[in-house]
């Protein structure tokens, strides 16, 4: 007595893996403007909010929660390792996707940073092309498993 198969799992399967999944990225950098620029290249495909310290973070956090942060580790009023700590280990938020984008891309803060829960990490200055590359990628991840899979 085989297992029941659901005949279309896997046209649903080969379509998430397709259509990536739209996040609703929030960015958390005290360099705004240049975070505008690496938003030019998901914007249309990705709904983005950008603030530029950790309080504002928590706000927006508190009024919409996101599908992927992306945090500098440097903020002006806590660590973004705080951030990625706090969002990582609440219920509540413990399966938003979380990356970092920083000056500092020493290995030991690579590894505070996944440590913290960081999904991915990049080292500033990043061309747009590559963020939307991991954007994407983060997005066919959601895709494939669910939220409380990952």
């Amino acid at each position: 007595m085989g297992v029941q198969r659901d005949p279309g799992f896997l046209r649903r399967l080969a379509q998430r893996l397709i259509t990536p999944t739209r996040l609703h990225v929030l960015i958390v950098d005290p360099d705004v403007a240049s975070a505008r620029q690496l938003v030019s290249t998901v914007s249309r495909t990705h709904s983005v909010t950008i603030v530029g310290t950790a309080a504002a973070a928590y706000a927006a956090i508190g009024e919409h929660m996101p599908t992927l942060v992306v945090t500098e580790l440097d903020l002006p009023d806590a660590s973004g390792l705080d951030l990625l700590t706090m969002l990582h280990a609440h219920p509540a938020s413990r399966d938003v996707l979380l990356m970092v984008f920083s000056l500092r891309g020493a290995v030991r803060d690579k590894i505070a940073a996944f440590q913290a829960g960081a999904d991915d990490f990049l080292v500033k200055p990043v061309h747009p092309e590559d963020f939307a590359t991991h954007i994407r990628r983060l997005s066919h991840f959601r895709a494939i498993l669910p939220p409380s899979a990952s």
